[in-house]
């Protein structure tokens, strides 16, 4: 006959400590994967930022050296002190300083009766969000020198170049090609350290000198004239005699997007082979007749039979994937969460799922304060009919933090969001034709 034993305390005290082991565990897990996102939203916030400062650079340097300053301030100018700009559904808060500097080289004020020898200009961008409030603010600087601080026979073509990051690119490569001027120019040549060319005697001319830069396996930047974009940011160079023309061109590291065309979640997300779409950049290089922008990048592009397409060569840009209006096709959902933050010298993939077309459709966008999107989302849509409910997609699908609604009517709708662990959210959209709305759920308390 076999006695059975109850458990001993020391096999209790075994299944107490593996219990205490797995959870500590999962607690691990889960700061880890919170703050891997923590991360990825702060490096997003922090790209488009850079973006900013160096866009708000690039304007000031192109500006005539009289419109160089604030408004208001001393040199007084054309520039606002503070401006805000969205980008990817965060407020960003560009703050510019801009102060006459006396430089001692020609000696200091008073006896230097000019004592405004330039301009120092500085840039800060900062974000909200929650990662907005650890995050110290872009700064960008620059000085820029009075055109008339050069005198001589011809005038001075002092071209700049620099990264993504604002920083000076040696051994890029640069072009100048000027037909209007006797004899024509036909040269290239490189940056130096300081990733400048300065070019004394440069034969005075209107608008004639074009200036492209480039660099092995990197992105091009250039001039236009006004036969390519109506009214450019960067137009061709104009050389006056006795003065300085200032250039400044930015370029990086050659990127590549990966797309793949699925249909929507009521097909499972099953792949969409040779689907047509619209890839725009965000970056313009000047406006039209209509003053609408002109794209650096805007280009129909189609996926292949397996309903891929692979994009080397690719400047990095923030990039929105767009079905042509008039189209068959809806945008049901793009993962991730349109625009693509494409960095220099890396690969984005990008997954956009696809339902047929309707007159009136919605796409709704769910995302917490740090734009990262919120699955299980229950959205409710009312216009005093029938309402209609559907859930946000989960992480990895096409959809993920989005929900569609299609065969709408084209009329002022109530919109009623709820997710676990967050408030609701109720709010009025106008929709017609394909309408997206960005919705940020804010956290319980």
């Amino acid at each position: 006959m076999r006695i059975k034993y109850p458990l001993s305390g020391q096999v209790y005290i075994g299944i107490v400590i593996s219990i205490a082991l797995l959870l500590i565990l999962s607690q691990t897990i889960f700061t880890l994967v919170v703050s891997v996102f923590d991360l990825v939203s702060f490096t997003k916030a922090r790209t488009a930022a850079t973006q900013l400062a160096s866009e708000k650079i690039e304007i000031i340097k192109n500006l005539n050296y009289s419109d160089v300053g604030t408004v208001g301030g001393i040199p007084n100018g054309i520039i606002e002190p503070e401006e805000i700009a969205l980008r990817g559904g965060l407020p960003y808060t560009i703050s510019t300083r801009i102060v006459n500097i006396d430089d001692p080289f020609d000696e200091s004020a008073p006896v230097d009766t000019e004592a405004a020898d330039y301009k120092h200009v500085e840039v800060s961008v900062t974000w909200g969000g929650t990662t907005g409030r650890r995050a110290s603010p872009i700064v960008y600087t620059t000085n820029i020198a009075p055109p008339g601080s050069y005198v001589g026979t011809g005038g001075v073509l002092a071209i700049s170049v620099v990264d993504s990051n604002s920083n000076p690119l040696a051994d890029a490569s640069v072009a100048i090609v000027a037909s209007g001027v006797t004899p024509p120019v036909n040269t290239q040549l490189q940056t130096d350290v300081n990733g400048e060319v300065t070019l004394p005697g440069a034969l005075p001319c209107l608008g004639c000198y074009r200036v492209t830069v480039t660099k092995a396996g990197m992105s091009t930047d250039r001039t236009y004239s006004t036969t390519e974009v109506t009214n450019p940011s960067k137009p061709h160079a104009t050389v006056n005699e006795g003065l300085i023309t200032s250039l400044s061109f930015s370029i990086d590291t050659l990127s590549q997007i990966d797309i793949t065309s699925t249909y929507d979640r009521e097909n499972d997300f099953a792949i969409f082979p040779d689907q047509s779409f619209v890839l725009r950049g965000e970056k313009t290089i000047g406006t039209d007749s209509f003053s609408a922008p002109v794209f650096k990048y805007n280009e129909v592009n189609i996926t292949n039979g397996s309903g891929t397409l692979s994009l080397p060569n690719m400047e990095w840009d923030n990039y929105h994937i767009i079905i042509p209006s008039g189209g068959v096709w809806d945008i049901t959902g793009p993962n991730p969460i349109l625009p693509v933050s494409l960095l220099p010298g890396q690969t984005a993939d990008v997954t956009f799922s696809a339902t047929p077309s309707s007159t009136h459709r919605l796409l709704t966008i769910f995302t917490d304060s740090s734009s990262n999107p919120i699955a299980s989302v229950s959205a409710t849509i009312d216009n005093g009919g029938p309402s209609e409910s559907v859930l946000s997609g989960n992480s990895g699908d096409p959809d993920y933090g989005q929900e569609f609604f299609q065969s709408l009517s084209e009329d002022t709708y109530t919109i009623t969001a709820t997710a676990s662990g967050y408030l609701n959210f109720t709010s009025e959209v106008i929709v017609t034709g394909y309408t997206t709305e960005r919705i940020i759920m804010e956290e319980e308390p």
